[in-house]
């Protein structure tokens, strides 16, 4: 039998430059940027809902890097309304 576990949703939050966000989750105490919560569908897209704060390009083209590792293909979310996307893999 095989088992393939991927991961549906994640929990983003950005943190300024200096904060090692490689220690576990519990024992990161710093005060973050921002954070959303990211769900991904079985085709490679990640619906990024629920951000709080802002985000900066900078900060986006990060987590974008970030979920691209994760397999995702596209990325989209909603801005004043507007549904926005963008490619990861073309």
């Amino acid at each position: 039998m095989s088992v393939h576990v991927a991961p549906l949703m994640l929990h983003a939050r950005g943190f300024v430059n200096s904060v090692n966000v490689d220690k576990p989750l519990h024992e990161m105490t710093d005060a973050y940027l921002y954070h959303i919560v990211v769900l991904i569908n079985d085709l490679g897209v990640a619906r990024l809902e629920g951000l709080e704060a802002s985000i900066s390009h900078q900060d986006r083209r990060e987590l974008q890097h970030k979920l691209r590792a994760f397999g995702v293909r596209r990325v989209e979310w909603r801005h004043h309304g507007i549904e926005k996307h963008t490619n990861l893999v073309r």
